[in-house]
């Protein structure tokens, strides 16, 4: 929305979600398909306008995009046993995007956005218990330090944001 009018980001995809602004707010990234029935990809689209450039590629869904420090990204992607965080670069040249996996157990570890320390805040749940009940945990980018945020085994926790004064502000149960 610009000038009292509306216009679309990304014309070219058939579907996108999950957007998420550059700090200097030229750039977005979405999750989206270029046409149904693809999967899920991650997209970087210049928000004055233009095509979007696809940053991930393969057979597995590339959900929840969010910026990170030194020209990197990170996402989570579809595998056999759940989804997985990855991080990689938003170089141009395709062959120097080797993402970097920070997560290895089984289940959905999904991404909800980048602290302003540069971990990565994300939501999965407890791994050695068998429970849909998702917790809050962060890594660093090198896929070290995973820590919990808050680990009492309440109620789901989920959708997590940091605020400018480095509070956490997250959605319990449904």
């Amino acid at each position: 929305f610009s000038g009292g009018a509306s216009h679309l980001l990304a014309p070219s995809l058939a579907i996108s979600a999950d957007a998420a602004l550059s700090a200097d707010a030229q750039w977005v990234l979405v999750s989206g398909k270029q046409r149904p029935g693809q999967p899920w990809q991650i997209w970087e689209i210049p928000l004055a306008g233009g095509q979007p450039r696809q940053v991930t590629s393969g057979v597995g869904d590339c959900i929840r995009p969010f910026y990170a420090a030194e020209g990197k990204f990170v996402y989570a992607r579809k595998m056999p046993r759940g989804f997985q965080i990855e991080i990689a670069p938003l170089a141009v040249n395709a062959q120097a995007r080797s993402p970097v996996r920070l997560t290895w157990l089984d289940g959905n570890f999904l991404p909800d956005g980048v602290m302003q320390d540069g971990r990565v805040l994300f939501e999965a749940a407890f791994p050695s218990a068998p429970s849909s009940v998702r917790e809050l945990y962060t890594v660093f980018t090198d896929g070290s330090g995973v820590e919990t945020r808050r680990c009492d085994h309440g109620q789901d926790r989920h959708s997590a944001a940091e605020l400018a004064t480095g509070d956490l502000i997250f959605q319990t149960g449904a």
